[in-house]
């Protein structure tokens, strides 16, 4: 996605145009922040905003509510609406985290074409108060992977008869490579061919935005190759880009890193995967090596890194530089989950 630039002072005329509900934004300054908001967003994430627009459009049309622009009351009752619902795609109550994302795809869409919309209104605030404590504050969420379980599940693939080859070494360098650093799922799925780069001593991941950076800083991730090729991340990127590069091996060429594959086995070079299909691809994997007592999804990568390298006496820095955590308090969550029975008063009292 093309980086805009736009000036402070233009940055903080946008940002106080958005608060204001009651007066339509010029159309000069609605193209503006047309682009400004665009910027700001992954391309995954854009993607993801644009299906939560359609699903609201297509509630206000059965509601005869008005979608653009929205009130602050059809809003409220959307929100409401999909508290109670279940997701079509996983069948599992919508998250609290999953329901923001609707209300900001929402609130995107409005303020693209000239309307604003102030999330932190009392009414607002209240309706998204009232989800959480009818949720509970900690929902469900995805179980870790540990190192043995990603052994079985690379393991199963190779002797997986029933796929063709080249899902089979898509499907290795995905999941080694989403264990071994912990990248979130939309990180993983924007990754392209030049966002890779090969040294002596292993590979560079190239991370050019993400959840946490939307500005583009970036990061880098080193991954030294494993004393295994079998489980070796280094390895099976490797032979990834080898795949994908074909007999021609156009070096000049650059393109998503993970894409569709259809059942045939064919490689559609210029589909890439979406963030979801990582979760479905893990879950379809698991599945088939026998694992069925966890609750997996795409998170249940990054949470098995941060887990295992925990374990392994890694310092916080070193985890949260892989898994591009800003803040130690979302790494201190998972670390509680696995310390949870250390060390227990029960295990002291012993009756």
């Amino acid at each position: 996605m093309v980086k805009i630039n736009i000036n402070k002072e233009l940055e903080e005329e946008l940002l106080s145009l958005v608060k204001n509900r009651e007066k339509k934004i010029p159309w000069n300054k609605s193209k503006e922040l047309d682009k400004f908001i665009d910027s700001s967003l992954s391309e995954n994430t854009a993607h993801g905003y644009t299906y939560d627009w359609k699903e609201f459009v297509t509630w206000c049309e059965v509601n005869k509510k008005p979608s653009l622009p929205a009130s602050y009351d059809t809003i409220g009752e959307y929100l409401k609406h999909l508290s109670k619902i279940s997701s079509p795609q996983t069948k599992q109550p919508y998250k609290q985290s999953t329901i923001k994302r609707k209300l900001y795809a929402i609130v995107k869409h409005q303020r693209k074409n000239g309307y604003g919309v102030d999330t932190q209104i009392p009414y607002i605030t209240d309706v998204l108060k009232t989800i959480a404590t009818d949720k509970g504050v900690k929902q469900n969420s995805s179980d870790p992977l540990s190192k043995v379980e990603i052994r079985t599940i690379i393991d199963s693939i190779n002797i997986d008869k029933k796929s063709k080859i080249n899902s089979q070494i898509r499907d290795k360098a995905l999941i080694l490579l989403g264990f071994i650093t912990g990248m979130r799922r939309s990180e993983l799925v924007d990754l392209n061919r030049f966002d890779v780069e090969t040294r002596i001593e292993g590979i560079v991941i190239n991370i050019k935005k993400s959840k946490t950076d939307q500005k583009g800083y970036g990061r880098e991730i080193a991954i030294t190759p494993s004393s295994s090729n079998k489980y070796c991340p280094v390895f099976h990127i490797n032979e990834l880009i080898e795949m994908m590069d074909g007999k021609e091996k156009n070096l000049q060429q650059n393109y998503p890193l993970f894409v569709s594959i259809d059942k045939s086995g064919d490689i559609k070079k210029k589909s890439r995967l979406s963030d979801k299909s990582v979760a479905l691809i893990l879950q379809k994997r698991a599945k088939t090596a026998g694992i069925f007592n966890k609750n997996i999804a795409g998170h249940s990568l990054r949470r098995g890194m941060i887990s295992a390298a925990h374990k392994e006496k890694a310092s916080y820095k070193q985890i949260m530089n892989s898994s591009g955590h800003r803040s130690a308090d979302m790494v201190n969550r998972y670390i509680a989950d696995e310390d949870l029975f250390k060390d227990t008063i029960s295990e002291k009292l012993d009756i």
